[in-house]
Formats: C-alpha cells, sequence, structure tokens
C-alpha cells in the first residue's frame, strides 16, 4: 500500500516537473515542436487521466478509513 502510494507521488512528482519545464521552454520560446499529437489530443487525454483519478478517490478514502490493508489494491 504504502510503496505504491510513493511510487504514484514519484511519478505525479516526476510528471509536474516536465511539466514545469515545458511551460519555461514555452515562455522561452524554445519549446520544441511535437508531431506526436494535437492539443487536443493531449487535453482529452490529461481530461480522461484525471476522471480516472477522482473515480478513485472515494474507494481509497474508504480504504484509509477502515481496511487500510486494501489502499495498494485501490489505488492501482
Amino acid at each position: 500500500g504504502q510503496s505504491e502510494c510513493d511510487r504514484a507521488i514519484e511519478q505525479i512528482t516526476s510528471l509536474i516537473h516536465l511539466l514545469d519545464q515545458a511551460s519555461l521552454a514555452a515562455i522561452n520560446q524554445s519549446l520544441e515542436h511535437s508531431s506526436e499529437n494535437t492539443e487536443q489530443a493531449f487535453y482529452e487525454l490529461i481530461d480522461n487521466n484525471s476522471r480516472q483519478i477522482l473515480d478513485r478517490i472515494p474507494g481509497v478514502q474508504n480504504a484509509a478509513k477502515r481496511e487500510a490493508e486494501n489502499i495498494g489494491h485501490r489505488v492501482k
């Protein structure tokens, strides 16, 4: 449970760092052009992932309050 949460936090921190770097590059007008996906597709991906996280919050909250041994299963 705890190690899964720690890994998730590390991944989120890493992604935030990458986003910060991209923001600074955009401000400095040195952001590399990406042909992998459109801006709309990236927004949809962020929206989808955010919804998945939101859907899991109640289960994680419940596990944290009543079934601490199941937190890891709720986070996956």
